[in-house]
């Protein structure tokens, strides 16, 4: 209800917003959802996906940095690139040994680096809060990043995780 009165310009301000502007901050957000936290902390954004695109002609031009806590030892052998239509999921790419390379990273729950990342093949086994970058030298050309997403699989084709992008 707020976004759509935020967009249509009604005015809103009142003592609650007042207090949630002067004392939290916008971590992160995934479509029309704003995820708050508190001016003097950071998070981990758990569950989303960043694409970076590095200059011509630096390979890979391609970097994909997945925010992940996976709570129980997982494999990991795929990741499928993901457009959420309406009711429909669309597979638009895929990534695996023979196409990517694959850095994992352990992290602190503010999102910050725990150790130094690891370099790891498909199928992989990974737990805990973790950053996974995947380079790779090809990404669907002008495709926005709203509506679309991460799945993970494991080797049996079972989904292990998912991460929305954010910009």
């Amino acid at each position: 209800m707020y976004d759509f009165l935020k967009r249509e310009k009604i005015a809103t301000e009142s003592p609650l917003m007042q207090w949630l502007h002067s004392n939290y901050r916008s971590a992160f957000a995934v479509e029309t959802y704003e995820f708050l936290v508190r001016k003097d902390r950071s998070i981990a954004a758990v569950g989303t996906a960043v694409l970076h695109e590095s200059d011509f002609p630096l390979l890979p031009r391609f970097k994909i940095s997945v925010l992940l806590n996976v709570s129980a030892l997982a494999q990991f052998s795929s990741v499928d690139l993901v457009r959420f239509q309406d009711d429909t999921v669309r597979r638009l790419a895929s990534w695996r040994a023979d196409d990517s390379r694959v850095v994992v990273t352990p992290l602190k729950p503010d999102g910050s680096g725990k150790a130094k990342g690891t370099e790891c093949v498909f199928p992989f086994k990974a737990r805990g809060l973790l950053r996974l970058d995947i380079y790779s030298d090809r990404f669907p050309a002008n495709l926005p990043p709203g509506r679309c997403g991460l799945r993970l699989f494991d080797p049996d084709g079972n989904r292990m995780a998912e991460a929305r992008f954010i910009e």
